[in-house]
């Protein structure tokens, strides 16, 4: 089953839960994941992010009218994951008051996924979100993985449920691993779309009584007041796939809102729409990639058509230049004219290849007429496209042009001694490509493709530095990549044996407490390597006075205050060694 429905369907549940509380005032909450993990792709090739807007924009249009408050807040969506304070990045962003489907839209329309997923944070904050005199709470999470922050998610839900919140969690499972979906046991509804026939048969029977519930309630409200003239100005004609604009004037009310459509088509059946608000004219539209006559409409919420306007819609011009032929992996320029709608996008893929393919690709919004693309890492036929991935169009080739990808004709040359102390440093002379994610790494011999430990990306220049693992054995030194159409693939690589680190220490045999002392040493000299004094059996990893082994020969350390039996200890804070002491001598502190 293809997940848009799947997704759309989790939706108009949601709208069902929404509509069936709408008769008691209540408040709900929409919170929606933009961390990072958000840009992985579906099986259809889209991303989660993209698939997570076009739903919830169906959710916002078909939200109830009356007097429901909705509200919207969005984790991860203004730090970077690695950033300070990514897990407290959890803002409201709409108010829960009312139902204010422009702002809802405008949100969701501009929320990009970034950073990192703070979901007890998140619900914690939300339990502030809502009025004190709120008399029923409803939190609905949007998600596509777990708390990656630390927080105590069963711990919130618990505190909250004491409060008397109701929590319901539609997880919006992008294939979520068992983990995840076991560390919402307990809390709420949970649904992960692995399943889609299971979840589909589900949802039915709420999707039939949203029908029914739909129906009537439209019968049961009276007519709607008299409404006065608005009016609708826009271009009468613009070429296909350009943002245009539309104005309008008039009895304006809020979630009022204009909708592009086919000709004698169903009021609610649309291509795109924007909301309008007073302080919002001109609103910015998009049209279809298909040539032809069109329709705007502007409609009430309630979905009545007040005024309309024709469109004519001409082809568009869409023009693509670039090399004839290109070195394989390498990067190279694309120059385009075209619409530059906010999806569209420029991509490489094999001569032939099925609609909403790509490899290498950029959007075109954001770029003047010029961006960069990959080339494979494969020779052979292959095309540029201008594609988009707008909704309605989604994957449509628009203009597509050949291009041959050759081969590079530069050889793959390693140079490294042929041993080296475990945890030393060595250096790697290389001759190669160059290509763009192209890295050299040591690995075990034989070790799979894509395997890595200490690794250097080849744009750094040549000669260049490894560190050397710290078991001693029979490794490899690979020139390897890591661009997604070859990960991991080998083209070349050179044998190296690590061996036993010879390591002295030299320091005193007794200072005085508090004292600073001399220590030399010989030893690997790793760039995470460093020498400290610890009382005398302390466990591995621990550290009073130390220094880093790198350019300091000898190095200074200061005594404890408090005499005793020491040892002086060479170690490493390495990830794959952390607190791994080497060698050590004793020394007494008096």
């Amino acid at each position: 089953m293809h997940l848009r429905y799947i997704l759309s369907s989790i939706f108009i549940s949601l709208a069902s839960l929404v509509s069936q509380v709408q008769a008691q005032q209540n408040y709900v909450e929409l919170i929606l994941d933009a961390s990072g993990s958000m840009w992985n792709t579906l099986e259809d090739g889209s991303y989660r992010i993209t698939a997570a807007k076009n739903v919830l924009s169906d959710f916002i249009k078909d939200l109830p009218s009356g007097d429901l408050n909705v509200g919207l807040r969005i984790y991860g969506s203004e730090k970077d994951a690695i950033d300070e304070g990514a897990c407290e990045d959890s803002r409201l962003f709409v108010d829960l008051e009312g139902i204010d489907k422009g702002a809802l839209q405008s949100q969701v329309d501009s929320v990009s996924a970034r950073g990192a997923t703070p979901i007890a944070h998140s619900l914690a904050q939300a339990a502030q979100d809502f009025p004190q005199e709120a008399n029923k709470r409803l939190i609905i999470l949007v998600t596509d993985g777990e708390e990656s922050c630390g927080g105590d998610l069963q711990a919130v839900a618990q505190n909250l449920r004491a409060k008397g919140f109701e929590i319901d969690l539609k997880i919006i499972g992008f294939a979520l691993s068992d983990k995840a979906q076991k560390s919402f046991e307990g809390i709420g509804e949970f649904i992960n779309t692995e399943d889609a026939s299971e979840l589909a048969k589900a949802l039915a029977g709420a999707v039939e009584e949203v029908v029914v519930e739909a129906e009537s309630e439209t019968n049961a409200n009276p007519a709607s007041p008299e409404r006065g003239s608005v009016s609708l100005s826009a271009a009468t004609s613009t070429p296909a796939g350009e943002v245009f604009e539309v104005s309008y004037e008039g009895d304006i009310e809020q979630n009022d809102y204009i909708s592009l459509a086919l000709l004698e088509s169903e009021a609610d059946i649309y291509l795109t729409y924007g909301y309008v608000r007073d302080d919002l004219s001109p609103i910015k539209l998009y049209a279809p990639f298909e040539p032809g006559d069109y329709e705007l409409r502007y409609l009430s919420d309630r979905g009545e058509i007040l005024t309309s306007q024709l469109l004519s819609v001409s082809p568009s011009d869409i023009t693509l230049d670039f090399p004839k032929e290109v070195v394989a992996a390498k990067r190279f320029e694309v120059r385009w004219t075209g619409p530059n709608g906010d999806s569209d996008y420029i991509t490489i893929v094999p001569a032939g290849a099925p609609e909403g393919d790509y490899l290498s690709y950029f959007y075109t919004a954001g770029y003047e007429q010029v961006g960069e693309l990959i080339a494979p890492s494969e020779a052979g036929d292959y095309e540029i496209r201008y594609s988009t991935d707008r909704s309605s169009d989604k994957g449509n080739i628009f203009a597509s042009r050949p291009i041959k990808i050759i081969p590079s004709n530069i050889a793959i040359v390693l140079e490294v001694p042929s041993e080296v102390m475990a945890g030393a440093n060595f250096e790697v002379n290389w001759q190669g490509p160059d290509n763009e994610r192209d890295y050299i790494t040591i690995v075990a011999l034989g070790a799979a493709e894509g395997a890595y430990q200490d690794y250097f990306y080849t744009s750094e220049g040549s000669p260049n530095q490894l560190t050397a693992p710290l078991e001693t054995g029979d490794y490899e030194v690979r020139y390897s990549t890591d661009r997604g159409d070859a990960l991991g693939q080998i083209f070349a690589s050179q044998p190296i044996k690590i061996i036993q680190s010879q390591i002295t220490l030299s320091a005193p045999s007794e200072v005085a407490r508090g004292s600073e002392f001399e220590v030399r040493w010989s030893g690997p000299n790793g760039s995470s390597d460093y020498i400290t004094i610890v009382p005398q059996g302390a466990p591995e990893g621990s550290y009073l006075s130390y220094f880093y082994t790198e350019g300091n020969n000898p190095g200074s350390l200061q005594a404890p205050d408090e005499a005793g039996d020491y040892e002086i200890r060479y170690s490493t804070d390495r990830a794959d060694g952390y607190g791994k002491t080497f060698a050590s001598i004793p020394i007494k502190v008096k």
